[in-house]
């Protein structure tokens, strides 16, 4: 009679450290979002003077022409940046809550619909 292999081994269950969580991961996220919003502030003060650049010249216009509307742009998605941080802090204390009631079987469920996009509505995908 052929003996049956050995089970394999099991893989432990998944350990998460719900004190760090609470008090390392998710405050450095929302410290990360203060942070690059104070950063957002200081470029924009540094920058503003843009606006007052001499522009007598063909090519000092076009470098405001261009300049202008990329910076206006970076502050954007730096902003959004600082948005996804404070996501990624809400969404680890969320997970903290919920973690131990979690039904793993919903991951086959979930649909492209059901993860968030950071991409303001009325700009859409670039």
């Amino acid at each position: 009679m052929a003996v049956s292999p050995p089970d394999p081994p099991r893989q432990p269950p998944l350990g998460i450290n719900h004190d760090q969580l609470r008090k390392q991961a998710a405050p450095a996220f929302d410290a990360t979002a203060s942070s690059v919003r104070e950063a957002i502030r200081l470029a924009g003060e540094s920058l503003g003077a843009i606006a007052g650049w001499p522009t007598g010249e063909e090519v000092d216009r076009a470098f405001v022409t261009w300049c202008s509307p990329k910076r206006d742009e970076m502050f954007r998605l730096i902003e959004d940046y600082a948005m996804v941080c404070e996501d990624l802090a809400d969404g680890i204390l969320s997970m903290e809550r919920t973690v131990k009631v979690i039904d793993w079987g919903l991951a086959d469920d979930m649909t492209v619909e059901d993860i968030p996009v950071y991409v303001r509505p009325d700009e859409g995908f670039r």
